[in-house]
């Protein structure tokens, strides 16, 4: 078998996933940069690996304060802190526009 190594750094979007119903599903990993898409299939042994990893890797980033974890729809995510800083800042700047000032004689009444 010849052996291909694709290099995305970083990809535009990873994907892991099954197509097939239960018991006999397929396992694939999908990586996307640029237009270009490239599927890998896996066992099944090797998906619960890859998520036993990125658990791993996802707890050593929240305890280095680089994600925050949260829920969405009941389902666990994650989220830059730093982005999330940055959405912030960017809803309180835009509510702060819109917020006119008054005199104070109207602030008093």
């Amino acid at each position: 078998m010849t052996r291909r190594m694709f290099v995305f750094d970083p990809p535009d979007r990873f994907v892991a996933g099954t197509v097939g119903q239960p018991g006999q599903r397929t396992f694939f990993l999908q990586a996307r940069k640029a237009g270009q898409v490239v599927s890998v299939v896996l066992e099944k042994v090797q998906v619960a690996v890859l998520a036993e990893r990125l658990d791993a890797l996802l707890d050593e980033l929240e305890t280095q304060g680089v994600v925050l974890r949260t829920r969405i729809d009941a389902r666990e995510a994650w989220c830059d802190r730093r982005l999330l800083a940055r959405i912030r800042r960017y809803t309180l700047d835009r509510l702060r526009r819109e917020i006119e000032p008054v005199s104070a004689a109207q602030f008093l009444r």
